[in-house]
């Protein structure tokens, strides 16, 4: 991937993010897409302009980072394409479970996960914060088979 390419779809994926999270969790800048993209524990799985999905791989665990669905194209299935897509990716490349943290107010997402075979294994509490606001969290685990 060049420099400008590169630059490119960060920025992309950070206007995106910032489409969908305003606040809680706080959107990724640009930057920080470029560095995941650069690295190579970081997998992505995108649906050009609509959606994408990203996590971090350490040993055998995967970690979903974010999630962004275009709000004007939720429940069309693309979240549940772009995060069947990363869960191939990481099981291919090793890992044996994928772990998630999710706000415990954003209902849709905790729907896609446990459609997903994903599990709820423990709450944090007040893990977003934004503000005066504070939103526990829901940690979510699914075992993984290479596939």
């Amino acid at each position: 991937m060049t420099i400008g390419t590169l630059q490119k779809q960060s920025l992309r994926l950070a206007n995106l993010h910032k489409q969908c999270f305003r606040h809680l969790p706080p959107p990724y800048s640009a930057n920080s897409f470029q560095e995941f993209l650069r690295n190579e524990t970081y997998f992505l799985a995108e649906e050009k302009y609509k959606g994408f999905a990203i996590a971090r791989l350490v040993s055998e665990v995967a970690e979903l980072i974010t999630i962004a669905v275009d709000p004007n194209l939720r429940r069309k299935g693309i979240g549940k394409k772009v995060l069947d897509e990363l869960i191939n990716k990481v099981a291919n490349a090793g890992a044996n479970q994928f772990i998630l943290e999710v706000a415990s107010n954003n209902q849709a997402a905790i729907n896609l996960y446990t459609k997903l075979g994903f599990t709820a294994v423990c709450k944090r509490k007040n893990y977003f914060r934004y503000k005066n606001f504070n939103v526990d969290a829901i940690v979510f685990k699914r075992l993984l088979e290479m596939v």
